[in-house]
């Protein structure tokens, strides 16, 4: 299943009719629609998960109850976060926590 949709009010075709598929927005950096609805990181901390995130996701914006799978997260991208998170916030987390609670939440408990 894709990880990404992106609704179009018409689909771009070339003079021949075919798909244009050039002419196609590049869906890789938008945030999939996900059932839950959007909430933007608010503290510093949020903050800086939602961007070490996006990061390794390659998307613009997470919502802070945004989950990981449903945004296209896999075992090497839990790796590069939980990298990142140990370089910036001088902590060490398992790798697995993603896995088992995949919303991001700040519950992380990062002090």
């Amino acid at each position: 299943m894709p990880a990404v949709f992106v609704s179009l009010k018409a689909v771009p075709c070339t003079p021949s009719g075919k798909i244009d598929r050039n002419a196609l927005p590049d869906p890789m950096n938008s945030r999939p629609d996900l059932d839950v609805e959007y909430v933007q990181a608010r503290t510093p901390v949020e903050k800086q998960l939602s961007s070490i995130c996006g990061k390794a996701l390659s998307i613009d914006s997470i919502g802070i109850h945004d989950n990981f799978f449903d945004l296209g997260g896999h075992s090497l991208s839990a790796i590069k976060i939980a990298s990142e998170v140990i370089e910036k916030f001088d902590l060490n987390i398992p790798t697995s926590s993603l896995t088992r609670s995949p919303e991001w939440q700040p519950s992380w408990s990062i002090a």
